[in-house]
């Protein structure tokens, strides 16, 4: 095989690791889900006792509707991510766009548990992946030519192709840095 096609493979196959890290550290539940249970009607021999000066304030339930919301969002984050593991399976035949639209909804999703600096990460390292894989496609019409000028291009390309590859390393570092650190227990919080 050729060098080229080499270093478009590794960097790849880098990009997925560290896609497939931030998604089995991502992929944990988030809890469990409350059942949602119809409130029960009062009986009318009981009578709640007036409030006094001397009780604390009761805690307010949460009504139904939010509970179904949060639970309807929990759904669809973990439907995102199943989306987002398949694609990112694909490897280089993956569309960085559609790649790109998920990392989106996730984060939309996610709320504030994830440092958005986060996300940010990943996009940039999903254009990158977008900018290796046209230099890799360019890469290898170059290298079937046997022209001065296109033998001049590809070193230009191999170049390119090798500051894009370190970007992506210190992407995927500060992907790590960003990512919540597991508790004492093992979980994620």
């Amino acid at each position: 095989m050729r060098k080229p096609v080499l270093i478009g493979g590794s960097l790849g196959l880098l990009l997925l690791v560290v896609i497939a890290t931030f998604l089995w550290m991502a992929g944990k539940p988030l809890g469990p889900v409350a059942n949602i249970a119809p409130p029960r009607a009062a009986s009318p021999r009981i009578v709640p006792p007036a409030p006094t000066a001397s009780m604390a304030p009761l805690a307010v339930p949460s009504s139904p509707q939010t509970d179904v919301a949060k639970h309807d969002r929990r759904r669809r984050l973990a439907e995102v991510r199943a989306e987002f593991r398949a694609l990112s399976a694909q490897g280089p035949q993956a569309s960085p766009q559609k790649m790109r639209a998920l990392v989106d909804e996730l984060e939309a999703l996610s709320g504030p548990s994830f440092d958005p600096r986060y996300f940010q990460s990943l996009r940039t390292m999903l254009d990158l992946n977008a900018k290796l894989q046209e230099l890799n496609a360019e890469l290898q019409v170059l290298i079937k030519s046997k022209s001065p000028k296109d033998a001049a291009r590809q070193q230009v390309v191999l170049a390119e192709m090798r500051t894009l590859g370190e970007r992506v390393a210190v992407e995927a570092k500060a992907i790590q840095a960003f990512v919540p650190k597991p508790t004492r227990a093992g979980k994620l919080p």
